[in-house]
């Protein structure tokens, strides 16, 4: 897990870039907040006539109870008497008084009961959360009256007057941050830490559709918005001089409803008879159902694609159908099979999978009739149960889950760099006749980035969807007998050569999206197969299907689609590259098929992605026996496939030098073929470069010609489709077959590559590490954190864990450059490593916040739970269990006074 700052500094750096609107309070509450009707002028006027006679607002205008700081202390912090926490702990106050004058002017529309959350200041206390970076601390927050947690889980945590009451993650509707003053290191310091706050509280809650944040320095505020798509925010307004959207923050905060802060109503926290905590989805299984199917959680399989905010926050896990709900556990009645479900956000003009599938199936049966061949086509794609947009009851029928667009006058918004946040100048030089004096005037500091030299994205609104299917299945990731794996490749290319065939692209080819599932419905502990007839009872089924189009189609918005580890050099630079005789920048200004701005992915980049995900077999992973050779000769092997690794599979979407002379050079493929010919003997897996030339020969031939093409709908212009030829394809796939055929008769494993200060592979990481499935064949496992030794004092702080970032590069990357015009999608492997579905010791589930004051021997044990929780809980605990503790202490990870 990175360190907050970087997290905090990541986020806010994506943001920035051209991912955030600014519009004035009146449009955001009309863009962002549809469902909230603000108070007429009248009332208004009414209430906080009613503030000035309580003495609220006293006679300067000001709140009473929050007076501006004094400025002249702004310079001179160590002259300052008043500290932040002090100051702004009044807010409590302030925000009483508006609730209690609005329940008492506007008694129709606001009411205590009608309160749906609470609001604290507790800057020095933690929120407790299910996942990693669990020490996260707010100034200010507003959290739901009634948890979201089961009542059963919170009647077993024991409670002193003395301790502070717990506030989860997930319960926040709303978190702020204050300072004294408008300092750009201020402004920039608030929104480090409300990124921080907007991440955090995404990747914690499995049911948020968006995250309410707001700043206010000095008496300057920002309402902050966040969704999957963008983050929108207000223009600064004085909460004194403009009391108005003040009010009217606090009474939205306080009395709106929880799907209109964020919360999906949808998605609900239960204990099983485990005593373990799940969750429950509903799904309407069409647009038109009145009633809800609801399934419950086994397994979390996958959610590393959902660590940043924009992006598609793809959650996979294993679930069974709830047939008989009850609050109990041991009355409720699941199904016996498991299926595997789906939650993710696309673009609100995307289609359907199960619309995009059936398109793509129609076409193939009317290609191929329906025969023998339309049948075996068939087994290759998943069986969906249910599919669509995420709806939810209300008083007026269902409501899709979705987020909206920026308004249309909204602007894009300026950071400050972080590193100089006023865009100062350095002072002039105080020696000016010496040598140096014009030169050091010719070095300027960074300067803060204007916000029209940022890119504008064309952002738009997305869609909520979930899905469940039928087959359990497992990824490619997750493969590690050479045999299956090339085998598996072997069917890929047949799906996408069927695909070619009805004029179709699928645009996100890796292993995480084509899927091995075995005929039995089951899937084996062992993947070892002795013979063919053992292979083919292992079907490859092509997934996630939201990115395929028909290859004369396209929408407004086309962004670069791929994991970047396997995308094709072409779609990474936005230009073709094989043109003979022709330099690339000759190409950049050429007209016609060759120019970037009619560049198009066609079938070819699909089926180079499968190259890649080759090549990452054998480069990124090695024969375990290979690698475990004494004499140094196992660590010489495992150096040698580090360099290429590095060089080639970059989480940068735009890729690499390296990986693009890969591809367009034969020395440079010819120097690879020669290492992994002296790596792997007589083993055919160095012929996988051979299909280099190959494709490089494929691509010539067609971009030789800008005869024949296509004009798309959006303006693109594409090479026409009988201009792509199956002997590439038939070439690939009889590579693939021989290597497959190789591992049959001579079996190994292959295991990742270990980093360089590991001395020897693992083929699978400890059970004890709370990684997803689906990051298991990205990266070598780290060692298990351990907490730091720590000196006794009388005000102890908690130690620090040694913590190691064991997220993989492919997957983080996934998310950074998410669902621009420009950049790719991200998502990790999924359905995928749902072999821990089958298998208990490779399963990992989200934990329950565990309760500091309940004795630990009690607790219900969490398989990978000590490495869920935060380092600072994870010390407090540790080390509570090796002292006596005392009786109604509450461990709040923080110093204790």
């Amino acid at each position: 897990m990175e360190h907050i700052d970087v997290f905090r500094k990541r986020h806010r750096d994506y943001a920035a870039n051209g991912r955030t609107r600014v519009c004035d309070p009146p449009l955001f509450f009309k863009s962002y907040m549809p469902g909230w009707k603000p108070l007429p002028d009248d009332q208004m006027q009414e209430l906080i006539e009613n503030l000035c006679n309580s003495g609220a607002i006293n006679a300067d205008g000001e709140w009473h109870d929050l007076p501006t700081p004094p400025k002249h202390f702004a310079e001179d912090s160590s002259r300052n008497p008043l500290s932040e926490d002090s100051h702004f702990r009044h807010m409590e106050e302030v925000v009483e008084h508006i609730i209690l004058a609005a329940e008492e002017t506007v008694r129709k529309r606001f009411a205590p009961e009608k309160r749906t959350t609470e609001f604290m200041c507790r800057p020095r206390h933690i929120t407790y959360s299910e996942v990693e970076g669990s020490s996260q601390r707010a100034d200010s927050l507003f959290v739901r009256k009634q948890s979201s947690y089961p009542p059963s889980f919170q009647a077993g945590r024991r409670r002193t007057a003395t301790s502070d009451p717990r506030v989860y993650t997930a319960d926040i509707t709303n978190a702020g941050e204050f300072k004294l003053y408008t300092t750009d290191k201020d402004i920039v310091n608030d929104q480090l830490k409300t990124f921080g706050h907007a991440a955090h509280i995404f990747f914690n809650d499995v049911g948020r559709s968006a995250v309410f944040t707001f700043t206010i320095e000095g008496s300057e505020m920002q309402i902050w918005y966040h969704t999957r798509s963008h983050t929108g925010v207000t223009a600064r307004f004085d909460i004194y001089k403009d009391k108005r959207w003040f009010i009217e923050f606090v009474l939205f905060n306080t009395y709106a409803s929880l799907a209109e802060l964020g919360i999906d109503p949808t998605v609900r926290r239960v204990m099983d008879e485990q005593n373990k905590l799940q969750y429950q989805f509903d799904v309407y299984p069409t647009p038109t159902s009145r009633k809800a199917v609801t399934y419950q959680t086994r397994n979390l399989i996958d959610e590393a694609s959902a660590r940043t905010i924009y992006c598609r926050a793809m959650r996979v896990f294993d679930v069974r159908l709830v047939i008989v709900n009850a609050d109990v556990p041991a009355a409720r009645i699941l199904a016996d099979q498991s299926n595997v479900l789906r939650d993710h956000w696309v673009y609100d003009d995307v289609d359907d999978e199960r619309k995009i599938q059936k398109d793509i199936l129609d076409r193939l049966k009317k290609k191929l009739g329906g025969g023998a061949i339309w049948r075996e086509v068939l087994r290759h794609f998943m069986r969906i149960e249910e599919d669509g947009v995420v709806r939810y009851m209300r008083a007026k029928g269902k409501r899709p889950v979705t987020v909206p667009a920026p308004p249309n006058t909204s602007e894009a918004f300026e950071y400050a760099v972080q590193e100089n946040p006023s865009g100062s100048e350095p002072s002039a030089p105080q020696v000016t006749t010496g040598l140096r004096s014009d030169g050091a005037t010719q070095v300027r500091l960074q300067t803060a980035p204007k916000a029209e030299d940022v890119p504008l994205l064309r952002l738009h609104g997305k869609k909520h969807c979930r899905t469940t299917y039928e087959q359990l299945c497992k990824d490619l990731h997750r493969i590690d007998n050479p045999a299956l794996f090339f085998h598996a490749l072997c069917e890929v290319v047949k799906i996408l050569l069927y695909f070619k065939r009805i004029g179709y692209l699928h645009r996100d080819v890796s292993p995480g999206n084509f899927l091995l599932y075995h005929l039995s419905g089951t899937l084996p502990e062992s993947l070892s197969v002795n013979d063919r007839a053992a292979l083919e009872q292992w079907i490859t089924i092509v997934s996630d299907l939201e990115y395929a189009r028909p290859y004369y189609g396209g929408s407004g918005h086309d962004p670069i689609t791929g994991t970047p580890y396997y995308t094709a050099v072409e779609v990474q630079s936005r230009q073709y590259r094989f043109k003979t005789g022709q330099k690339i920048m000759q190409t950049l200004d050429a007209e016609g098929v060759y120019a970037p701005k009619n560049f198009s992915f066609n079938f070819y980049h699909d089926l180079e992605s499968v190259l890649w995900m080759a090549l990452d077999f054998a480069i990124r992973k090695s024969s375990k026996a290979l690698l475990s050779r004494g004499s140094g000769v196992g660590k010489e092997t495992a150096e040698k496939l580090r360099k290429y690794a590095r060089e080639l599979f970059t989480p940068d979407i735009h890729g690499s030098r390296e990986r693009n002379s890969l591809i367009e050079m034969i020395p440079n493929a010819q120097e690879l073929w020669g290492t992994l010919s002296g790596i792997y003997g007589d083993s055919p897996i160095s012929t996988i470069v051979s299909l280099i030339e190959d494709l490089q020969d494929a691509y010539r031939a067609l971009e030789k010609t800008t005869a024949q093409s296509h004009q798309l709908d959006n303006g693109r212009t594409v090479f026409s489709e009988d201009m792509f030829q199956d002997d590439i394809y038939i070439k690939m796939e009889e590579t693939f077959r021989k290597i497959s055929d190789h591992y049959l008769n001579h079996p190994d494993t292959f295991v990742l590559v270990p980093p360089a200060d590991k001395a020897a592979p693992t083929q699978n990481p400890p059970a004890s590490r709370a990684i997803q499935p689906s990051q298991a064949p990205h990266a070598s496992p780290p060692p298990s954190p351990s907490p730091v030794q720590r000196k006794k004092s009388k005000r102890a702080a908690p130690a620090k864990k040694v913590k190691t970032n064991h997220t993989p590069l492919d997957v983080l990357m996934q998310d950074v450059h998410n669902d621009s015009n420009d950049d790719s999608h991200g998502k990790g492997a999924h359905l995928a490593a749902a072999a821990s579905a089958t298998q208990p010791r490779g399963s990992r589930k989200r934990l329950a916040p565990q309760d500091d004051d309940e004795p630990k021997s009690k607790r219900p044990c969490t398989e990978g739970q000590s490495v869920r929780r935060s380092g600072r809980i994870q010390a407090a605990l540790e080390k509570a269990a090796s002292e006596k503790k005392v009786p109604g202490k509450a461990i709040t990870g923080r110093r204790t006074r």
